[in-house]
């Protein structure tokens, strides 16, 4: 299922239910200077992330939209790969319709990169 986020509206907080439980997703913009021009500065947008529990316990903090990688993909099981009760049972992973990897920043999303949301069973 593709997560459509309305550009306008972020920051954007919102309730997504995973199986049988809710989890809070709030969408962040964060923009990093990339010259010294103080004339004419230049800017570049990337979006983040963080999830808290239905009890609102953050339990992902500013995760960076990567292109083709779920988020929190590495606390979603643990070493011996057994699934973490405390994340969401899914994937949420930025990508393309024509699968060329782009960065994933305010400017391009839904427009060149989408949000996906898949329920793992």
């Amino acid at each position: 299922m593709r997560i459509n986020l309305d550009k306008s509206l972020i920051p954007l907080k919102f309730t997504l239910r995973v199986l049988d439980e809710n989890f809070k997703l709030h969408f962040k913009e964060h923009k990093m200077l990339v010259n010294d021009d103080e004339l004419n500065p230049v800017f570049k947008s990337r979006l983040y992330l963080d999830i808290y529990n239905e009890d609102d316990v953050l339990i992902l903090k500013n995760e960076k939209m990567v292109f083709g990688v779920p988020v929190g993909l590495y606390l979603s099981r643990d070493k011996n790969n057994n699934i973490n009760p405390e994340f969401p049972n899914s994937y949420i992973f930025p990508f393309s319709e024509d699968g060329i990897e782009r960065e994933v920043n305010f400017d391009n999303l839904n427009d060149t990169v989408f949000i996906e949301f898949i329920e793992r069973e």
